[in-house]
């Protein structure tokens, strides 16, 4: 059986933020829509995910609003960044290559 790239990448994302829940937002040219979710949840509704961002849509996901979490997201930056962070002290949780050349870090 194949590996399943987006069920892994999306496992070590959401381990690697360590949150109880997360905020995901699809938005298309049909609207936007926004669920804020637990782990397992997430992982069960990656079809869905999927057959939108197949469809034209983009997914993100963020710690939930208005939770305590320390997350800041650091996006389009340099593959060098995330080693400046920790060189001086900062680091990161996740690193994510969301496209060529684009980087985020949280």
């Amino acid at each position: 059986m194949a590996e399943d790239r987006t069920l892994t990448a999306a496992s070590r994302q959401l381990r690697g933020l360590g949150l109880p829940h997360y905020e995901i937002t699809m938005k298309g040219s049909k609207g936007t829509s926004v669920n804020v979710m637990p782990f397992n949840e997430i992982l069960n509704d990656l079809g869905r995910l999927k057959w939108g961002n197949r469809g034209g849509c983009h997914v993100y996901i963020r710690g939930q609003r208005d939770s305590d979490h320390d997350l800041v997201l650091l996006d389009d930056i340099s593959r060098f960044t995330p080693e400046k962070m920790k060189a001086a002290g900062h680091d990161p949780a996740v690193v994510v290559q969301t496209s060529p050349g684009s980087i985020q870090a949280w």
